[in-house]
C-alpha cells in the first residue's frame, strides 16, 4: 500500500489497516473505474511532526463518486487510526458515509456515520424524508452489534458526526491486532 501514500515511511503495526485499505480499492477496482482525485496533491504535503509517526493517504473519483479517500495514521507504540470517507455526486442524494477506527494496544473505537448531504436543522422536510428510511436501519444494528447512537448533544460529537453515528469500543485483543502486530 505505499502507492500514493505520505509521510515518514513504515513503522509496521498499521499493517491491518493498509491491509484492509488495498482490500477495499482492489474490491472498488472490480466495480468502476478510479481515478487519482486532485486533492492528492495536497495529501503529499502533509507531514508528521516526528519519526515516529505515519501518515499514508489515498484520494479517488469515479463515475458516480465524488470523492473517495483513506487517511492511516500510526503513532510507534501508541494508536493507529483509520480514517475513511466516500462522498457520491451531489445528484444522487446520498448521504455522506465516514468510518474511524481508533486503535490502541488496549481498545478500538469504531464510528460509522451517515452524514446528510444537507444541513437537517435547516431543511426540516429533507430530515424527516432521510431519517425515515435510515433509522430502522440504525436500531436494527444497534440491537443486532450493541452498537450505541451517540446522544446529539454529545461534545464532540456534535462538532464531529452527524446525529446518525454508530460508536462501538471493543477491546484490542478482541479484534484480532496481534495478528498484524
Amino acid at each position: 500500500m505505499s502507492s500514493g501514500g505520505v509521510g515518514g515511511g513504515s513503522l509496521g503495526a498499521g499493517l491491518l489497516y493498509h491491509k484492509f485499505v488495498s482490500f477495499a480499492l482492489e474490491e472498488t477496482r472490480l466495480r468502476t473505474t478510479l481515478t487519482p482525485h486532485p486533492s492528492q496533491e495536497k495529501f503529499k504535503s502533509i507531514k508528521p511532526n516526528d519519526d515516529n509517526t505515519v501518515f499514508n493517504a489515498l484520494s479517488f473519483s469515479a463515475p458516480k463518486i465524488r470523492l473517495l479517500r483513506s487517511l492511516t495514521i500510526e503513532k510507534k507504540n501508541s494508536y493507529q487510526v483509520l480514517d475513511f470517507a466516500a462522498f457520491s455526486e451531489p445528484e444522487y442524494d446520498l448521504p455522506i458515509f465516514c468510518a474511524n477506527v481508533f486503535t490502541t494496544h488496549a481498545q478500538s473505537i469504531v464510528v460509522l456515520d451517515l452524514n446528510p448531504l444537507y444541513d437537517t436543522t435547516v431543511h426540516k422536510d429533507y430530515k424527516d424524508k432521510y431519517y425515515r428510511s435510515i433509522m430502522p436501519l440504525v436500531h436494527k444494528y444497534n440491537e443486532v452489534h450493541g452498537s450505541f447512537l451517540a446522544p446529539p448533544n454529545l461534545l464532540p460529537h456534535k462538532l464531529l458526526f452527524s446525529s446518525i453515528s454508530l460508536f462501538r469500543g471493543y477491546a484490542a485483543s478482541s479484534l484480532g491486532w496481534q495478528d498484524y502486530e
